[in-house]
């Protein structure tokens, strides 16, 4: 049990660790006030941790592990369907070889569709 905390603490940090790098840089790079980049990094430290604790907790009860697992990916497929759906078609409407474009989408979504029925 204790080597399998140590491996979620290095997945974590190396996870969140380039999450807040690369969220830093991105502030920075659109000339935010340092004040700006160093409130969202606490305020990014803050919600990790409460979702760790969140998630310990969460932990504790089968229903409610199963509720929150279920919720959290609803709302994942829904990200996924805005960002497909609303900013990927908008570039396809501007760019050459659209056809060549759909279909590779179509054949990712279906790749992404076979590896999760083959995991279940």
């Amino acid at each position: 049990n204790g080597a399998w905390a140590a491996e979620l603490r290095l997945a974590l940090l190396l996870h969140k660790g380039t999450v807040a790098v690369s969220l830093s840089l991105q502030l920075l790079q659109s000339h935010v006030g340092l004040q700006v980049v160093a409130g969202c990094g606490i305020h990014f430290l803050c919600m990790t941790l409460l979702g760790i604790r969140l998630g310990a907790a969460l932990a504790v009860s089968r229903a409610l592990h199963q509720l929150a697992q279920s919720v959290l990916e609803g709302m994942v497929a829904g990200t996924f369907l805005y960002t497909t759906f609303l900013e990927i078609f908008q570039e396809l409407a501007t760019s050459e070889q659209r056809i060549l474009k759909v279909i590779l989408l179509l054949e990712g979504c279906a790749l992404l569709t076979g590896l999760l029925f083959i995991h279940i």
